[in-house]
């Protein structure tokens, strides 16, 4: 039988802090003190436009459809109750949202967020393997189908022909608030969960064989380690990091005087040197860094570095005159502007991973380029034919470089690709120590 949950809604308001506060046992930032949350009395627009709660920023309040079922009730709750404390990305508050319906005593509150989890995790799962979704969601159990169903039937009885006109609307709002997903931002929690249950050991990952009764058990990370003398860099540190950093601003005024008297030459030498300089000297340095989303490390593996600060800390310590702390908060599509002209850039979109490589390497040569996904970023690596990705993991919880075709945080909606290696205006400018203003 399908779940009922047997609270009303005010019910269900009193209870989320509970969860909150057994969460900010582990996270002291998650304390939720007494905040405003109710039902919206606009809860029948907020249904005809596929909207299950929001955020007022004008009053502080979190509102709640009140009509949407009452098995999503509690978590809906907690996710609009992690705006309040401050968390604007959708992700972060679905995953934040859950953690607090997971901590929670109450049964009914676990069972919401491990719904609502699981219902993005299925639409992942359809996305990538459609044929081992279906072998996984013929083993669910029947009252969490029919929750499904009510879910859907709800939904459906509102649907209307101005409902995509709202979600656009939703999505232009989270892509001009620096969600590059747009409104597809809201999935991409799952990625933040199984990290999660990757780290607590609560990860299991099988294969069903149709036709056979025995589970067989498969590799959670089958990925194969580089062989830096397969691809002729440099992996591990060598030297003092602040001589390094002494040697490179050497090289920049020997490199100044002879830009003053042939350009050409002294670009071309510029781009050997960053190149060699940064995936043999400066990103060996960074491997193994801890990875944590709000790391902001100016210090190679001391404290954590989250992916977008490991792209602006190595560029500022290569010499780019740059804010390391503003570039690091764009997304990643005002990063790639920051670093080179819009009419470079190459984007690519809903792509498998095959046709996205073929793209990459017809249009770009070997170098070394910055890429931007869809709720990431890092350097790529383009080496005979192949693509690498050197960034500060999510998923792996460290900086890193592996192959792209191997890495799960180089899957993407969009890749927005900006030349570094070769890009003759931003070589300049780290030559003269031009200010490279971070586009916002």
């Amino acid at each position: 039988i399908k779940v009922t949950v047997p609270y009303n809604h005010k019910e269900i308001y009193k209870k989320t802090s509970q969860g909150y506060k057994e969460l900010s046992k582990t996270f002291p930032s998650l304390e939720y003190t007494p905040m405003s949350i109710k039902n919206s009395i606009f809860s029948l627009p907020l249904t005809y436009m596929g909207f299950s709660g929001y955020f007022n920023p004008f009053t502080g309040e979190a509102q709640v459809n009140s009509m949407i079922p009452l098995h999503k009730y509690p978590f809906v709750s907690c996710h609009e109750e992690a705006h309040q404390l401050g968390f604007s990305a959708e992700n972060e508050t679905n995953f934040i949202g859950a953690l607090a319906a997971f901590h929670n005593d109450d049964i009914y509150f676990q069972y919401s967020g491990y719904i609502l989890s699981l219902r993005y995790c299925l639409n992942e799962l359809y996305v990538r393997d459609e044929s081992s979704f279906k072998l996984l969601f013929e083993s669910i159990n029947p009252g969490i189908k029919k929750n499904f169903k009510e879910s859907s039937e709800f939904w459906d009885a509102y649907e209307n022909p101005l409902e995509p006109l709202f979600k656009k609307s939703l999505d232009t709002f989270l892509k001009a608030n620096n969600q590059t997903g747009g409104i597809e931002s809201y999935s991409y929690v799952v990625a933040l969960l199984v990290n999660y249950e990757k780290e607590k050991g609560n990860l299991e990952v099988y294969l069903i064989n149709e036709g056979e009764e025995e589970e067989e058990y498969l590799e959670i990370d089958p990925r194969k380690p580089i062989d830096s003398l397969n691809i002729g860099i440099n992996f591990k540190p060598k030297g003092n990091y602040n001589t390094l950093k002494s040697n490179i601003s050497s090289k920049r005024n020997q490199l100044k005087n002879l830009y003053t008297t042939d350009q050409e030459k002294a670009l071309t030498e510029a781009s050997n040197y960053f190149y060699t300089t940064m995936l043999n000297d400066i990103v060996p340095h960074w491997y193994g860094t801890p990875w944590d989303f709000e790391g902001h490390t100016n210090i190679p593996n001391e404290g954590e570095v989250a992916c977008g600060y490991f792209v602006s800390t190595t560029l500022k310590h290569f010499g780019f005159n740059i804010n390391r702390y503003k570039l690091a908060q764009q997304a990643g599509m005002n990063e790639a502007l920051t670093l080179d002209q819009e009419d470079n850039l190459l984007v690519y979109k809903d792509l498998s991973y095959e046709e996205l490589k073929k793209r990459i390497v017809t249009d770009c040569t070997d170098g070394l380029y910055f890429v931007g996904l869809s709720n990431h970023v890092g350097y790529l690596l383009i080496k005979d034919k192949e693509l690498y990705f050197l960034h500060s993991s999510y998923y792996d919880n460290k900086v890193m470089i592996e192959d792209a075709v191997d890495s799960p945080c180089f899957l993407s909606e969009i890749y927005v690709i900006a030349n570094l290696t070769n890009n003759k205006e931003l070589l300049r400018k780290w030559i003269l120590n031009t200010e490279i203003p971070v586009v916002r």
